[in-house]
């Protein structure tokens, strides 16, 4: 058997908050600062 290449659209990230795969939002901050966001909690997502 040989392993084949995952894209990244396929990669989901783990949500602290939830600790489930979760889908990814970029969120601007009144400070100016972006972050993402998991869509269902709200939850900055470190980077």
């Amino acid at each position: 058997e040989k392993e084949s290449p995952l894209h990244r659209s396929n990669v989901m990230l783990m949500c602290p908050k939830c600790s489930k795969p979760a889908r990814i939002s970029n969120m601007a901050f009144e400070d100016g600062k972006k972050s993402r966001v998991c869509k269902k909690c709200k939850e900055a997502i470190d980077q």
